[in-house]
């Protein structure tokens, strides 16, 4: 669309000395489709008011947009969550592989039952708590991800509609942050446990050396598919 501006005339500067007047940006503007000095002063002065982020006079989709609002348009509050959802992906895609080698772990190895016997139980205990909540982690972050992706299609065609659903996706990261913060403690406990038994594990056997390398390299590759996020 073309960006209205001193030197402007016709109907479309009609509808801005208008939309201007209705905002009640004082002297009030004659409506003449003529975008002078008066034109260009009252509507910075309007864009003041609406708080953009350029107050240069000059009318174009976001300033258009938030006269029609009649306010500041919305805003995004909730932060991205794109790369927070890649890592959860990243994180939970680990997890499920680690699992599976620490199972075979355990087949492995018969003379260290007594570390795997505190291991293992951890291990499980928090998968059984987060099996069911790292779908709704996934699927909360995706409808963040969806919603503000929508959110920036709609906030200059259909800032009420836009306005809308920006709270919806503070609601929908309300909701993920508790997911994600029951999977941690589930995990921090987990960790505890680790800690206290993994050195025995690797010190012991050259038998299940390779199983044990299995799960650093998926480990590295974890930490670097998440670094490569950014």
């Amino acid at each position: 669309m073309a960006i209205l501006k001193k030197g402007s005339k016709g109907k479309p500067v009609e509808e801005l000395q208008t939309l201007v007047n209705k905002l009640g940006i004082k002297p009030e503007l004659k409506v003449d489709g003529i975008f002078g000095p008066l034109t260009d002063k009252g509507l910075r002065a309007a864009q003041k008011k609406l708080k953009m982020k350029t107050i240069d006079g000059k009318a174009g989709e976001r300033t258009l947009a938030a006269l029609k609002f009649g306010k500041p348009l919305p805003t995004m509050e909730t932060p991205d969550y794109a790369k927070s959802h890649a890592r959860a992906q990243i994180t939970e895609r680990n997890n499920r592989s680690q699992f599976a080698l620490y199972v075979e772990l355990d087949q492995q190895v018969a003379d260290m039952m007594d570390s795997l016997d505190k291991l293992m139980p951890a291990f499980a205990t928090m998968r059984t708590a987060n099996t069911k909540t790292w779908p709704k982690l996934i699927a909360a972050g995706k409808r963040i991800v969806d919603g503000q992706k929508k959110f920036e299609k709609l906030v200059t065609v259909n800032p009420f509609e836009a306005e809308k659903l920006a709270a919806d996706i503070a609601r929908y990261y309300e909701e993920a942050e508790s997911f994600r913060a029951a999977i941690t403690a589930e995990a921090e406990k987990f960790g505890t446990v680790y800690k206290n038994t993994a050195s025995k594990i690797y010190a012991s056997a050259g038998s299940i050396d390779k199983t044990v390398t299995a799960i650093g390299k998926g480990i590295e590759q974890t930490r670097k598919d998440r670094a490569a996020l950014g």
